[in-house]
């Protein structure tokens, strides 16, 4: 996660770049799962803006625990950043 060596997609936001895997998103996410393996326009882009009002570090602790080690720390972050988050994203976290 967030290595530039054999990155797939990467998220842009607030001017930074975080690099990932498509396949583990896809994994992990029905939402990721449905955006790259569909019509639409970001199945076909490996550069995907992300305009939510959060901070790259709430979503870069996110993706990385949730969907590269699966475990998902509350407490590693503010209430204010997670209300952001859970309301500003469709991302629907699930387990294999």
């Amino acid at each position: 996660m967030n290595n530039p060596e054999f990155h797939d997609v990467v998220f842009e936001m607030h001017g930074k770049q975080i690099y990932a895997h498509k396949v583990i998103l896809a994994a992990r996410s029905q939402y990721f799962a449905a955006m790259f393996s569909s019509e639409m326009v970001e199945a076909k882009q490996n550069i995907l803006s992300i305009t939510d009002d959060i901070s790259v570090e709430v979503f870069l602790l996110v993706v990385s625990t949730e969907f590269y080690c699966h475990r998902f720390h509350l407490w590693a972050i503010t209430y204010r950043n997670f209300v952001r988050l859970s309301l500003s994203t469709p991302i629907r976290f699930q387990t294999l």
